[in-house]
């Protein structure tokens, strides 16, 4: 992954895009019987989108085979950063966005 501007360039393809995406992924891995993790930076690099947008890359720990994980973008940046600071939870997303 090519590192500009302290930012990780994604060479992969998303995805998917937007709130919705993301709250649609967490809920398909929470079906499947994994735990959904958000993943907002690595090694102190933030993810972009391809349109430079905030991302996040999400993981869905004990069932990935059922559910693709990757790097959803096009998100707020005050979702990414509530999720730098809440890391390892994933419930506020559906309480805030998700109608949980």
């Amino acid at each position: 992954m090519p590192i500009v501007g302290g930012v990780l360039k994604l060479k992969t393809a998303p995805i998917g895009k937007g709130v919705d995406t993301l709250v649609r992924k967490i809920r398909e891995c929470l079906s499947a019987g994994g735990i959904p993790q958000i993943v907002p930076e690595y090694g102190g690099r933030e993810f972009r989108g391809p349109d430079d947008s905030p991302a996040v890359l999400f993981r869905c720990w004990g069932a990935s085979r059922e559910v693709k994980g990757g790097v959803i973008y096009g998100l707020p940046a005050e979702l990414v950063e509530k999720a730098k600071e809440t890391v390892g939870d994933y419930h506020w997303i559906l309480e805030e966005y998700g109608r949980f």
